[in-house]
């Protein structure tokens, strides 16, 4: 194949791999909403494209079947796609990391119709399915273990920052659920109280707390600014580093 032909490959790689990513800000859509004018816009792209390509060939009753099927199941996988999101918050990676086993289902279907497959398919297959377990057991071990230490000792103030941005989003996790997946319901955050694991002669536990404290101003703007205690102790629960709770006004 020419540059050309990688080169647009690699753009429409990078277009789709962002789109799990703009969908975690658009905290006032339904997932089903974000997947339906995903699939229109997109749509609406490709006929433009349909109209403008040579060869075109009207679509036979049989192949318009089976058109609408593909558009079926693949709405259906936005959908479903966007919904996981929504329940996985604090980690988008791990709910993109499962699109690319995508290949293992195709394979399998193809074995079902009775479809030979060459020895360089399973090879590749092979590849791509260990390093998708390899970034899914990584990600999800960081995401899942609490992190723990004593922040001046254990940990650094970036490491702490680290924390309690995790913090952060377990609240907002929260709060979402509170409110029924409408953040829009939250009409300001009152108050965040952060507690810091950290040495007697630590002093610098508010850049700790910026961690959750930005979050929340980056992700509710105006609503999210807020008044803010933090905290030193010796000890907190599990030993872990940072713990931060907050106070919301709903509407």
């Amino acid at each position: 194949m020419s540059i050309g032909i990688y080169f647009l490959l690699l753009c429409s790689m990078f277009a789709v791999s962002t789109s799990p990513l703009i969908a975690r800000y658009l905290h006032h859509l339904d997932p089903v909403a974000i997947a339906f004018w995903r699939m229109i816009i997109g749509a609406l792209i490709m006929h433009t494209f349909s109209l403008t390509s040579s060869g075109k060939k009207s679509l036979s009753k049989k192949n318009s079947i089976r058109t609408l099927f593909a558009g079926f199941l693949l709405g259906l996988h936005f959908a479903l796609f966007y919904g996981a999101i929504s329940l996985l918050p604090n980690n988008i990676v791990n709910a993109t990391v499962f699109g690319t086993l995508a290949p293992l289902f195709a394979l399998l279907i193809e074995v079902y119709f009775g479809r030979k497959i060459g020895l360089n398919l399973v090879i590749g297959l092979i590849i791509v399915l260990t390093g998708s377990f390899l970034m899914f057991i990584s990600d999800f071990s960081f995401a899942g273990e609490l992190i723990k230490g004593k922040i001046g000792k254990d940990l650094s103030v970036d490491e702490g920052y680290k924390a309690a941005e995790r913090c952060g989003l377990s609240i907002i996790s929260q709060a979402k659920l509170a409110c029924n997946g409408d953040l829009s319901k939250i009409k300001s955050c009152v108050k965040l109280t952060g507690f810091v694991n950290s040495t007697d002669n630590f002093t610098e536990q508010p850049k700790v707390i910026n961690g959750a404290s930005d979050l929340i101003a980056s992700v509710f703007g105006e609503a999210g600014m807020h008044t803010r205690a933090a905290v030193s102790t010796n000890s907190l629960p599990l030993g872990v580093s940072v713990e931060v709770d907050a106070i919301f006004e709903l509407n």
